[in-house]
């Protein structure tokens, strides 16, 4: 068995809010195509139509706050239920994680370039195994985990809200969010390098989207809101997520204004599927095609650039770079659809296949 038993996180949780995370995941797919496209078909204009796409990791960030809170929120100053907390999230996570890393490192031996000599170097390996930065020495040998290193983060973080006791979980909590705030501000004061460094990682502005998400969790477990209100925060999100992309898109954005346009729209967004769920008829009316893809989202995220690469790869083999240069769009297009249905295939046999479905 890949996994376990289904947690209330994964299928049938919440309708409107698994839909949000099939909606991320085509965000995330269509800018890492354009990226593909790029650097193998020889055509740049997608990673300009499609550079907005990277707000699925925003989403995904505010996603993970809201379910962390949602299912551990009561569990703070409760220190006998950490170690069953850390197994079940290690559970979640690395299994399938390893298992697909391990699947990528294989094909480098017949695939130049396919993995980076640099991610070979035992630092790095041990790195991308553990999703733990020890030195930065570069991305995972999955590119998209590197979102990974920050989930571990945020379920450290909640290890210890769980493992102190009234008040230290409070004043834990406390100071993490003010730490947050505080180097995050001091980013914008000083306009410094929002990079890969020690502080900038525990503390830096991607806490903000995880504990936006916490925010609507509390809201989300202390309120029943109305589908008045649901509409209204849905509009707000995918107008601001709009002109976010917009911008992104027409002029470019910054890493940090990133984080607060994109994480605000999380907010919004997460909060509203999350209110259409709490109403049992507007919870029914979620399309079930996109249902089923955010419950494929977690393997989907992992499977999704390898099968881009590969793919890319053997058209550029088959038909030679400069045909594939010139048919890069609709190539784009079939990349995109292939690589989708080739994640459905692998979550079908690696999570309710083995035990998770």
């Amino acid at each position: 068995r890949i996994m376990n038993k289904p947690d209330p996180e994964h299928r049938s949780f919440m309708n409107w809010l698994q839909c949000l995370r099939g909606f991320s995941l085509f965000l995330v797919l269509l800018y890492h195509v354009g990226n593909i496209v790029d650097l193998h078909l020889g055509d740049p204009r997608l990673v300009r139509w499609f550079g907005f796409g990277h707000c699925g990791v925003d989403i995904f960030f505010v996603i993970s706050g809201f379910i962390m809170f949602y299912l551990h929120g009561k569990e703070f100053g409760q220190p006998d239920k950490v170690v069953v907390y850390l197994k079940k999230r290690a559970v979640r996570i690395y299994p399938i994680y390893w298992l697909l890393t391990t699947a990528v490192l294989l094909p480098a031996l017949l695939f130049s370039g396919s993995v980076k000599a640099y991610k070979f170097a035992p630092l790095n390996l041990i790195e991308s195994y553990l999703l733990f930065p020890i030195q930065y020495s570069g991305l995972p040998i999955i590119p998209p985990g590197w979102s990974l290193f920050h989930e571990v983060k945020f379920y450290l973080f909640f290890a210890l809200l769980i493992a102190l006791r009234a008040p230290w979980h409070r004043r834990w909590l406390a100071g993490w969010v003010f730490a947050s705030v505080a180097t995050t501000a001091w980013i914008i004061a000083t306009d410094a390098p929002f990079a890969h460094t020690w502080h900038f990682f525990w503390l830096g502005p991607y806490n903000l989207e995880f504990l936006a998400g916490c925010l609507a969790g509390w809201i989300a477990q202390t309120h029943r809101l109305s589908l008045a209100t649901a509409r209204t925060l849905l509009a707000a999100g995918f107008a601001s997520l709009m002109v976010a992309a917009w911008w992104d898109v027409m002029v470019g954005i910054s890493q940090l204004a990133r984080v607060g346009a994109y994480g605000f729209s999380g907010l919004c967004l997460v909060l509203g599927c999350v209110t259409l769920d709490q109403h049992p008829a507007a919870a029914r009316l979620a399309p079930a095609w996109l249902t089923r893809l955010g419950d494929a989202s977690y393997s989907a995220y992992l499977a999704h650039y390898p099968l881009l690469f590969f793919m890319a790869k053997i058209i550029v083999a088959v038909i030679g770079a400069r045909l594939a240069a010139d048919f890069a769009v609709p190539l784009a297009a079939l990349l995109f659809v292939a690589s989708l249905i080739g994640c459905m295939v692998v979550y079908t046999w690696m999570e309710i296949g083995r035990g998770h479905g």
